[in-house]
């Protein structure tokens, strides 16, 4: 059912993801992409041109929006912002407090702890423990 949500910016045409186990989840712009596999905790937020794939895991209070990609089976903490065109890799982990800003890549499989940003055009290689 869709309603609207303020993101921020005023009200916005969004919904609550249904997460797999039927539960409702977090907010949901209609701008945005959410597979329907993925958990979005019922206190995330996913706006603007967003896209969330497969299996992915979004815990409460992180918000991701812009452009940003988080791929297939990522995990994002609590309270971590992903936004801008950060690109969040397969099976990669960002913990509690990171923020992902410009054209940050994350590579596949590493793992992140916050508090920390990471913005502009860095690039983690895979594998990569910070």
């Amino acid at each position: 059912m869709t309603q609207s949500y303020d993101f921020g910016l005023g009200p916005t045409p969004a919904a609550r993801h249904i997460n797999p186990n039927g539960e409702p989840g977090g907010w949901i712009a209609l701008t945005a992409t959410v597979h329907r596999s993925a958990t979005i905790h019922r206190a995330a937020l996913v706006f603007g041109r967003a896209r969330i794939s497969a299996r992915a895991l979004i815990l409460a209070n992180s918000k991701i929006y812009d452009h940003a990609y988080i791929s297939i089976a990522a995990y994002v903490g609590e309270e971590c912002v992903v936004r801008d065109n950060a690109f969040l890799g397969q099976a990669a982990h960002i913990e509690a407090g990171v923020n992902l800003s410009g054209r940050a890549r994350i590579g596949a499989n590493s793992h992140i702890s916050g508090p920390l940003s990471i913005g502009g055009a860095v690039e983690v290689s895979p594998n990569t423990h910070l």
